[in-house]
């Protein structure tokens, strides 16, 4: 792994001790909350899902076709 990566796993372990696992866990959390709430974020994952439910059936229906002929 790169140095950056090592890094970042020092900081966050660090941050574990320092807080105690579930202070920062909920912190976590409540940060995982405000992402959720934010209204791109919201948009994304609609597009998002769209994209992936369009795929999925696209998908089915050729196989579908392909096995039918």
């Amino acid at each position: 792994m790169g140095l950056i990566t090592w890094i970042i796993i020092a900081v966050v372990v660090l941050a574990v001790i320092g807080l105690g696992i579930t202070t920062f866990f909920s912190g976590v959390m409540k940060g995982v909350e405000k992402v959720e709430q934010n209204p791109v974020v919201k948009n994304t994952t609609n597009t998002a899902s769209q994209i992936v439910s369009n795929a999925t059936n696209e998908a089915i229906n050729n196989s579908a076709g392909k096995a039918n002929k």
